[in-house]
């Protein structure tokens, strides 16, 4: 017994003890093992077959799991989106609104996102409209940025768009189209500044 030295934290205990609680002056001990001193790492009793606790595991010691800050794999941040790749995704979300309210026949909807649109430009519309039953439009293929410039505001993009409209008379073929718009932003939102359509045969 005289060879049994206590050894401040507690991480010298004999692996053949029952395994002890975290905590000070020899408190939190299993059944079957005694505690000297204030250091909490007593060599523990025959019984149990444990081991003595290491006051370091689940304080970042040799048992502790590493440190990650919170980020799996310690993977670095994803970089921001560029201001390039922002201005597509609002303009995405113009042409798709767009593409809706035209095929909803929704002239005034038209008339929001088009803001400087002649009046003849709507009154044809509405005079278009008015002979269908009902109308699929749908873009078919990706944008076209003809121009880009994020930090000014303004875009040129190209659009191919079917039309299918249902005449309430005699029915036509449906109708395949090249739009063309002039797109501006104005206090964060972009709207379509003019718009050319031309038939592709």
């Amino acid at each position: 017994m005289k060879d049994r030295v206590t050894t401040p934290g507690g991480t010298g205990g004999n692996p053949g003890g029952t395994r002890a609680g975290l905590g000070g002056s020899g408190a939190g001990i299993a059944s079957g093992g005694s505690a000297s001193g204030t250091g909490g790492g007593s060599n523990a009793g025959a019984s149990g077959g444990g081991r003595a606790t290491d006051p370091l595991e689940g304080r970042g010691g040799a048992h502790a799991a590493p440190e990650t800050d919170g980020k799996p794999d310690n993977k670095p941040d994803a970089a921001p989106p560029s201001a390039e790749a922002i201005a597509k995704d609002d303009i995405k979300s113009l042409l798709e609104a767009f593409r809706k309210a035209y095929e909803s026949r929704d002239v005034p909807g038209i008339k929001r996102l088009y803001p400087t649109a002649p009046e003849q430009y709507l009154k044809g519309l509405q005079s278009a409209f008015s002979q269908y039953k009902s109308l699929e439009y749908t873009y078919s293929a990706p944008p076209e940025y003809l121009d880009l410039s994020p930090p000014v505001g303004t875009a040129t993009v190209k659009v191919v768009a079917l039309s299918k409209p249902e005449y309430k008379g005699p029915k036509d073929p449906p109708q395949k189209l090249a739009n063309t718009f002039t797109l501006k932003r104005t206090d964060g939102t972009w709207t379509i500044q003019f718009l050319k359509t031309e038939p592709v045969k």
